[in-house]
């Protein structure tokens, strides 16, 4: 598997999550279950940012800052 067919095949399973944590958000105001969403969409992106190897997609920028 290449790591474009990886990413297609997160992100299929991942839509199909994301509907549902979606249409649950629409019928509920609870600030708990809508806090559980949003960490639930936080992994799902997490999820999808590694390609099959567990390496970042994109590679992320540390700044060291000197006081």
């Amino acid at each position: 598997m290449t790591d474009k067919e990886h990413q297609e095949e997160i992100a299929k399973m991942c839509q199909n999550i994301r509907q549902e944590i979606f249409r649950g958000l629409t019928i509920t105001n609870d600030p708990a279950i809508v806090q559980n969403y949003v960490g639930l969409l936080s992994h799902l992106n997490e999820l999808q940012s590694y390609n099959i190897h567990g390496q970042p997609l994109i590679e992320k920028e540390y700044k060291l800052v000197k006081e």
